[in-house]
């Protein structure tokens, strides 16, 4: 008796496993898609153009947004990647579990290795899912022209990138579907990086403003102290 039950606990936690697995990959395989008073014929029908009808697996509304099942992972990617044209409208499309992206980084030097640049963006949590690809002037194939992109995985708490990024004294432009305001250190959308409770001051040490705000800086014109020349308004 105690060998059957041994046996159909195995069985059981089998079958539990494959459906937790089931259930991961289904959730990495759906996007969502903002709201715009659309149906759900205009949805599938969108993404039917793309990819197929036969490639979705469900399309359900929920809280303002889509949230669309496919059958493949290479389908949430592209669709993520190119967003969606539904009627007259442009749509981003988010992973649910993850988020994929092309990201361009604008006025980079040729010096600049793509190791850099790979580096800066790991700090943020970003997966890298592709090489560095280089753009060049058409007139001149052999000259960069400071364009860059590369495909990455961004972190599961994270809805956007920064729209600039700084190496090494570089300020590079930084573009990518779907993109909004976050801070510059912590990619958190309810601050700015001047205000980033885990920003820390340079000068002071202490955390919660930059060095431009701090307030142990003296002005040049007026010395007062918390601020520095260009922000004075004596």
């Amino acid at each position: 008796m105690s060998s059957t039950k041994v046996r159909n606990d195995s069985g059981d936690t089998q079958r539990l496993d494959a459906a937790a697995n089931k259930s991961k990959l289904l959730k990495e395989n759906s996007v969502r898609i903002m709201d715009i008073e659309f149906n759900a014929r205009d949805v599938i029908s969108a993404i039917s153009d793309d990819i197929g009808k036969g490639n979705i697996l469900g399309c359900v509304k929920t809280a303002g947004q889509w949230i669309v099942t496919l059958k493949n992972a290479d389908d949430a990617e592209l669709l993520q990647q190119t967003g969606l044209q539904i009627g007259n409208d442009m749509c981003t499309v988010m992973g649910v579990s993850r988020s994929v992206l092309t990201v361009s980084l604008f006025n980079v030097p040729t010096y600049v290795s793509d190791a850099e640049l790979s580096d800066k963006l790991m700090e943020y949590g970003c997966r890298i899912l592709s090489p560095w690809t280089r753009k060049y002037y058409y007139e001149f194939p052999a000259i960069e022209n400071g364009t860059r992109f590369v495909r990455l995985e961004l972190p599961s708490n994270a809805k956007s990138l920064p729209y600039a990024i700084v190496i090494n004294g570089n300020h590079l432009r930084l573009k990518h579907n779907g993109q909004s305001r976050v801070c510059n250190n912590c990619l958190s959308e309810e601050h700015l990086m001047r205000s980033c409770p885990q920003y820390l001051c340079s000068l002071c040490g202490q955390q919660g403003h930059t060095e431009s705000r701090c307030p142990s800086v003296k002005c040049f014109r007026c010395q007062r102290l918390g601020h520095k020349s260009f922000n004075c308004e004596c």
